[in-house]
Formats: C-alpha cells, sequence, structure tokens
C-alpha cells in the first residue's frame, strides 16, 4: 500500500465526490498545482487516499503514445480520454485495447493512415479559405455561469461580404476596436492552420521513423509477459 493524492469532483445528481481517472500524484503540491490549472478548478478538491500497490512487471508501453499502462489482461488499458461532465466522456488514445508496443506496430500503421487524412483535409481547407472558397473561422469562449465549468466555446464564420455587419454588431464583445480588418482575421486564421498542419507532419514523420525502427521485445506466455 502506498499514499497517493487524487483529484475528486462531486457529481452533479448523486453529489458525491468521484475522483478524476488516471489523475494522481506524489505530493499534496503537485496535485494543487494541476488544480491550479484546471478552469473548473472551485469545484475540484485534493484528497490523499492510500491505493494499492502495482505491479510494474505487467505495465507495458502504448504503441501510439508510448505511455507505460497497465497490460495484465493483455492489451492495453483504456487511457488517454478525459471527461468533461453530463455522463460522457472523450475518446481513449488510439493505442488503447490493442497490443502494446513491446510486441506489435499495427496500430501505429492506424494512426499514421489517420493523421495523413486529416493532412489532406487540413491541407485542401487551408488552401480554401486563403482563396475565400471557405469562409474565415474565429474560435473564442465566453463565460456562462448557468453551464457546468462556467465557459462556453462558439465560433464566427467570417466573409469579406458580412464582415462590415458582423463587426457593427460585434457579438460577445469579440472586435476591442473600430479599426479590426477582414485580412487581420484571416491571416490569423490561416497561421493557426498552418501550424497544426506543419505539426501533422512532424507526428507522421516521428510515427513514421518509430513504426520502421520496431523490435519486438516480449511476448504473452500464460498471463504474463515475458522479454525475448
Amino acid at each position: 500500500m502506498n499514499t497517493k493524492y487524487v483529484i475528486v469532483e462531486q457529481q452533479m445528481m448523486s453529489r458525491r465526490y468521484v475522483a478524476l481517472r488516471g489523475v494522481s500524484f506524489d505530493t499534496k503540491q503537485e496535485a494543487e498545482a494541476f488544480r491550479a490549472k484546471r478552469h473548473d478548478h472551485y469545484r475540484l478538491f485534493v484528497e490523499e487516499r492510500t491505493v494499492k500497490d502495482i505491479d510494474k512487471s505487467q505495465e507495458m508501453h502504448c504503441q501510439c503514445c508510448n505511455r507505460p499502462i497497465h497490460a495484465a489482461r493483455g492489451t492495453i488499458a483504456h487511457h488517454g480520454y478525459t471527461r468533461p461532465g453530463d455522463g460522457w466522456q472523450t475518446p481513449s488514445c488510439f493505442g488503447a485495447k490493442h497490443l502494446p508496443w513491446e510486441v506489435s506496430r499495427d496500430q501505429v500503421l492506424v494512426l499514421i493512415d489517420h493523421l495523413k487524412g486529416i493532412l489532406a483535409r487540413s491541407t485542401a481547407a487551408c488552401a480554401e479559405v486563403a482563396a475565400e472558397i471557405l469562409p474565415v473561422t474565429h474560435h473564442y469562449q465566453v463565460y456562462d455561469r448557468t453551464v457546468r465549468g462556467g465557459y462556453v466555446s462558439k465560433t464566427l464564420s467570417l466573409t469579406r461580404d458580412n464582415f462590415a455587419a458582423t463587426l457593427q454588431s460585434n457579438p460577445d464583445n469579440v472586435f476591442k476596436h473600430s479599426r479590426t480588418t477582414f485580412d487581420e482575421f484571416k491571416a490569423r486564421d490561416l497561421d493557426n492552420r498552418e501550424r497544426k498542419i506543419a505539426q501533422l507532419k512532424r507526428d507522421i514523420r516521428e510515427f513514421t521513423l518509430r513504426y520502421e525502427g520496431w523490435k519486438q521485445t516480449h511476448k504473452r506466455e500464460g498471463d504474463k509477459w515475458v522479454a525475448l
């Protein structure tokens, strides 16, 4: 047994305090620092808990994120997801519920193909925004005390034709001065898209190198992972 510090939140319906999955810290200071960075920190609390010792020998590495993850049942456990609230959660990591990196590289190829698809769509969309075939998008958040978490994400779709009217109506006080131009928003949108495209290319190169350099190091014997 050992002591960990976890982050707990109160459930809206049951009013029970439930720990955030996959989040624990060795010290209270680390837990408080994590809590302070969350936008919903006001409803999160740090709690000290005694946890069972984990058999580290049955931790293997995820093919996609390369994190050491519990794999005692033969595949990498679910990880990489979050639970924003209201009874739903984001998708798990691409490597969840697949064989570990020490045994297989198949899921890396699936991830590479997925990233290439995103890259193709993102590149096409960037070119269409540059040619003003697609509208310029501006993403922002507004505070709303009636929703869980306090903030709502919104998007403005801007074109040369609707920009003057949108500037005049100034929804959610997005425009700080009347001299703002459509080209400023267009340049910002294109810069964000180009940054994401560059990151996608870096990720594809990195995963391709990992895939090509892979070598099996473990195998399954009974209910245990053993080194070759």
